[in-house]
C-alpha cells in the first residue's frame, strides 16, 4: 500500500560534498517499510559525472548512521540528456529507525548537476 509520494530533494549539486534531503521529510521517510527512490539528473557537467545516493538512519533526528551500501552507487550521468535512476530500499535494507534521510553527492570535485529525488513510501500489503 502506498503511504506517500514526495519530492524530498531538488537542487544543484556541486562536487563531492554531500547534500541532504530536507529535514521536514525525515519522519515520513522513516515511516515506510519500503522506499522507491527516483533520481532525475540533468545538466550534468565535469569529469565523468556520477551520482551516489545514500540512506542515513537515526532514532533521535540528530545522530545519523549511514547505511554501509549506497542506494545509488556511482550511477553514470549523461552530459547531454536527462538521466533517471530508480532504486529500491526494501524492509531488509532498512533498520526500522524512526528517521531516514538521503544524501546526494557527485564523484568528482568539478562535477555539477541539477538533481531531483522523488520517494514513494510503501507499507506491507495485508491480505483481506
Amino acid at each position: 500500500m502506498r503511504l506517500f509520494n514526495l519530492r524530498v530533494f531538488k537542487g544543484t549539486q556541486y562536487g563531492t560534498t554531500a547534500t541532504y534531503s530536507a529535514s521536514e521529510f525525515d519522519g515520513v521517510l522513516g515511516s515506510a517499510e519500503r522506499l522507491a527512490v527516483h533520481c532525475r539528473v540533468w545538466r550534468a557537467t565535469g569529469t565523468t559525472p556520477k551520482l551516489t545516493v545514500r540512506l542515513h538512519e537515526s532514532n533521535d533526528g540528530s545522530t545519523w548512521v549511514p547505511r554501509t551500501t549506497a542506494l545509488v552507487n556511482e550511477a553514470t550521468l549523461s552530459t547531454t540528456e536527462e538521466t533517471s535512476v530508480i532504486a529500491l530500499a526494501t524492509k531488509a535494507a532498512l533498520s526500522g529507525a524512526t528517521y531516514v534521510r538521503l544524501s546526494v553527492e557527485l564523484t568528482n570535485s568539478d562535477n555539477v548537476a541539477d538533481v531531483q529525488i522523488i520517494v514513494c513510501g510503501r507499507a506491507e500489503q495485508r491480505a483481506p
